[in-house]
């Protein structure tokens, strides 16, 4: 918010466009990790295999992830016909689902009661 605080609407939207690619890139090494178990990017609990991606930690994933996938809905409400944004949603929320994290699904809940509430549904 303070860093896009001067920027005109049309500077926001790509930012966030921009951020949420960079989510997506950290979904789709997420979820490519847990496929073909790379060690690096994965952890074992239980027996199950769970997504850390680039950031090590499988709760850091799920919160960026889900954060960043309350944002991508944001827009696909602006946008609703946009595939690229669906696209990315969609990935966002398989390497949400891949990490695991009880808390980063419950912070996706919230961020979505939240995003309603904002939106006045």
């Amino acid at each position: 918010m303070v860093v896009a605080q001067r920027n005109n609407a049309a500077e926001r939207a790509v930012l966030a466009s921009t951020v949420v690619g960079v989510g997506v890139l950290v979904a789709v090494s997420g979820w490519i990790a847990v496929v073909w178990r790379i060690p690096s990017w994965t952890t074992v609990a239980d027996g199950l295999v769970r997504a850390a991606s680039t950031l090590t930690y499988p709760n850091a994933s799920a919160a960026l992830l889900a954060s960043l996938s309350v944002l991508s809905i944001s827009q696909q409400m602006t946008r609703p016909r946009s595939l690229a944004q669906l696209s990315a949603t969609y990935a966002l929320l398989v390497g949400l689902g891949a990490t695991l994290s009880r808390a980063g699904v419950l912070a996706f809940v919230v961020g979505l009661v939240v995003l309603a509430v904002l939106a006045g549904v």
